[in-house]
């Protein structure tokens, strides 16, 4: 789909294209955008794709469900608790009510200890396999997700000094052919955060 982008990124030609497991990650410095990229998203989802989306965090309040966290009572479910299930809620909610949906995930790695971080992609992961209609998109800061994705699905932002935004997918990077012998988050935590900028701008003007 085409983005509808404004603001740093309004020059930019917003191609916005998932990959086959149609899970996609926005990362980038703070102050980059990514919160914003995400409601552009949304919004193009909902202009040009007739379907519907579902933030997260607008999920961050709901009951928590008793099968996911065995043993635990309301008194000691803790943020992180509580994020995994807000995203577990928009999840299924998208799943159920939604013939072509799109769940937001701000910040997939909040309050979350780095292991479970990757527990929850891969959750992600399999939901996407297993329901033709999901697709996933998310921010974060942190390299751990990452870990469970495919270069090819993880899209790099970034704002020069100028305050002009540019995109670039992490598998564009030229150390993206060693990713065999690196995870994902060890190849993205290595390269410069202004590597989107330098990559745009030495491509064709045509391009962007």
């Amino acid at each position: 789909m085409k983005l509808q982008l404004s603001g740093p990124y309004k020059d930019l030609d917003g191609v916005f294209e998932f990959p086959e497991r149609r899970i996609l990650a926005i990362t980038g410095p703070g102050g980059c955008g990514k919160s914003q990229i995400l409601a552009w998203a949304e919004q193009t989802w909902l202009d040009s794709c007739s379907g519907e989306t579902w933030d997260a965090n607008g999920f961050k309040f709901f009951p928590m469900d008793i099968d996911t966290f065995p043993g635990m009572t309301p008194k000691v479910y803790g943020a992180g608790a509580r994020h995994i299930n807000a995203i577990q809620t928009a999840i299924r909610v998208a799943i159920n009510f939604s013939p072509a949906a799109l769940a937001i995930i701000d910040g997939i790695e909040k309050d979350l200890h780095p292991l479970t971080q990757r527990h929850l992609v891969q959750r992600l992961i399999a939901a996407t396999a297993g329901f033709g209609n999901l697709h996933i998109l998310l921010s974060t800061h942190s390299p751990f997700p990452l870990d469970e994705l495919r270069p090819e699905e993880v899209l790099c932002a970034a704002i020069d000094t100028e305050r002009r935004g540019y995109l670039a997918r992490l598998s564009d990077h030229p150390w993206a052919k060693h990713s065999g012998f690196l995870h994902t988050g060890e190849l993205w935590s290595t390269i410069d955060p202004d590597w989107p900028i330098s990559r745009c701008k030495d491509e064709d003007p045509s391009d962007r």
